[in-house]
């Protein structure tokens, strides 16, 4: 297997929806920085969400980077998805959930469980953890992890977290003059 221009992080849908909304995505669409790209199909199993709206369309939303041609893996900025009634009244949880999002050279991608593998975020597992009060309604990845676990993983993962801009600038700023001092 060859390498890949880009570096691949697996993370649960919230940390997923939690790199959505930090680089506002969705605003920069709106701004013209990134051209939508919305493709429409009828689902071959209709479901009735939490709401009682019977969803039977399937909404997908690609972001595109016109900066780069077609092809290159920064292209296609963020693969999104949501659900829709026959009467075009929009289903679920009623926003996009993001499924893959490149950013730079990393590409974060929902993980995925195949032959019974248990599921596991990679931000998650290195310390940056989603309190189970804001994870999704359904979710099904629950990681638990004793306060001290929680704590060392937080320090040991800190400069990889400030790499990838997990951290507003100022915060990143401060940690970085912190780290310097020490």
């Amino acid at each position: 297997m060859g390498n890949l221009p880009y570096r691949i992080i697996r993370v649960c849908p919230e940390h997923l929806c939690k790199v959505l909304s930090q680089y506002r995505l969705l605003n920069r669409v709106e701004s013209k920085e990134f051209r939508p790209d919305i493709q429409s199909t009828t689902k071959s199993k209709p479901f009735v969400d939490h709401k009682g709206i019977v969803c039977v369309w399937n909404d997908s939303l690609y972001v595109l980077d016109d900066k780069y041609p077609i092809g290159h893996h920064r292209h296609e900025v963020a693969r999104l998805h949501r659900h829709r009634a026959a009467d075009g009244t929009i289903g679920a949880s009623g926003m996009w959930d993001p499924k893959a999002i490149v950013l730079g050279n990393v590409a974060f991608h929902k993980f995925e469980t195949k032959k019974g593998r248990p599921p596991m975020c990679q931000l998650c597992e290195r310390g940056d953890m989603i309190a189970l009060k804001d994870r999704h309604y359904d979710a099904i990845y629950k990681p638990h992890w004793p306060p001290s676990k929680c704590v060392w993983n937080w320090v040991l993962w800190l400069w990889f977290r400030i790499k990838i801009g997990i951290y507003e600038v100022g915060l990143r700023h401060a940690v970085v003059r912190i780290l310097r001092r020490a």
